[in-house]
């Protein structure tokens, strides 16, 4: 229009117009551009979303999994150490062991019958002794005494 009226050159006025040209073309593949990133990031967004989604399952069975492994081997423990304790034999007193009934791997000990025999440490010795009717008046309760023994009978060994 201004070129028409003689005001401007006319390779002046192509040359702006090719550099409108030039400058839309870019506009528009600068738009394409953004729209490709925004539908990237909205891709990797989602894909986000989904392998969090999927690592929160993934940890959520474990755990389960692990919960239920703990609490059946916290039954096995309790079971064994049950059984452990239905396996020991505890003794009443300190002291020291004389014999031993139960002697071979997987024997079995008889209902009634002792297993071990124990001396005592430090315990008082208790006596029942019988006491001939000549010596009762003489006997009280407390009294020292004397009491002899027959470990062995003299006339065997």
């Amino acid at each position: 229009m201004l070129e028409a009226k003689g005001y401007g050159a006319r390779q002046k006025l192509l040359q702006q117009e090719q550099a409108m040209v030039t400058a839309e073309q870019d506009l528009i593949a600068q738009r394409g551009r953004l729209d490709e990133a925004r539908a990237q990031v909205s891709s990797l967004s989602r894909d986000g979303a989904e392998l969090t989604q999927q690592f929160v399952g993934q940890a959520a069975q474990e755990r389960a999994e692990a919960e239920g492994l703990a609490a059946t081997r916290g039954d096995a423990l309790r079971k064994a150490q049950q059984k452990r304790g239905l396996q020991t034999l505890t003794a009443p007193v300190g002291g020291i062991v004389q014999a031993v009934s139960v002697t071979t791997l997987g024997e079995v000990a008889e209902t009634g019958k002792p297993i071990v025999t124990l001396v005592a440490d430090g315990e008082a010795l208790v006596v029942e002794a019988l006491v001939l009717g000549r010596d009762i008046g003489f006997v009280h309760t407390g009294d020292r005494a004397v009491v002899k023994l027959e470990a062995y009978p003299f006339t065997r060994y």
